[in-house]
């Protein structure tokens, strides 16, 4: 488990503390904030809401309180350079990661449970209708390692942003559905596997506007078909694995 935590704080050292590293926004950087009624007016937030509303104070040193309703989205401006942050909320999003899942494989015909190594690949594709609420589909690919048949889930994701945009933002997301798998395994039991539902939840931090590094939980539940020639019994095994997930990931 030590060396798993090592790899998370190489991940988070790789891709979040560089950005939280950067110098802070000289007077020469601005926040742009764009209205849904098409306009937007550039100056400096001066404070954020629980709500998701903001008190903003415009170039001509007039502030005003704009509501969640008001504003599509929020972006800060610095001469050559790119933005530092930008709000997700009014916008698509596509969130791709990459992780591994420690474990052990529950399947094992040396009636011992062997430690593996998982990965996954998930990619989303959904609409941040807030910075609190925010669905998308989702599809992926999973191996679980071991004599676990390979998952290839479809779900629905939900996702919330934790604070207002920051150089490194906490993020949520649940996600659920179904994954199928297809492997047949020709020896004595001749094994035949199918999918079943699956769920994840994901906590993580946003560094910047792209870069993602998350820890999180995953669950997936198969079916074992199996027919003995020996003694032509028959039988079905349900299983449901459980794992820890650590990642990192692209949101754009």
């Amino acid at each position: 488990m030590r060396y798993l935590l090592g790899f998370f704080i190489i991940l988070f050292s790789g891709f979040c503390v560089p950005i939280f590293a950067q110098t802070q926004p000289d007077a020469e950087c601005y926040d742009v904030v764009y209205l849904r009624d098409g306009s937007n007016y550039r100056g400096r937030i001066l404070e954020m809401h629980p709500d998701g509303g903001m008190a903003f104070e415009t170039w001509n040193n007039h502030v005003m309180n704009l509501l969640p309703k008001q504003v599509t989205k929020v972006k800060q401006h610095c001469p050559r350079s790119q933005p530092i942050y930008e709000s997700p909320a009014q916008k698509w999003y596509n969130a791709s990661r990459l992780g591994i899942m420690p474990g052990t494989s529950d399947v094992s015909y040396s009636y011992e449970n062997d430690n593996v190594l998982g990965v996954n690949l998930m990619h989303t594709t959904g609409y941040q209708f807030s910075r609190w609420v925010g669905a998308g589909l989702g599809i992926g690919f999973e191996s679980y390692g071991g004599y676990i048949p390979f998952s290839y889930p479809i779900f629905a994701e939900f996702r919330s942003y934790l604070s207002a945009p920051r150089r490194i933002s906490p993020y949520a997301a649940v996600s659920g559905g179904w994954a199928a798998t297809n492997k047949s395994v020709e020896n004595a039991f001749n094994e035949t596997w199918s999918g079943g539902l699956m769920g994840k939840f994901e906590l993580g931090l946003v560094c910047g506007n792209h870069f993602t590094v998350h820890s999180g939980l995953s669950f997936q539940s198969m079916e074992r078909h199996w027919a003995n020639d020996w003694n032509q019994s028959s039988g079905t095994d349900q299983f449901l694995f459980q794992r820890l997930v650590f990642g990192l990931g692209l949101r754009w």
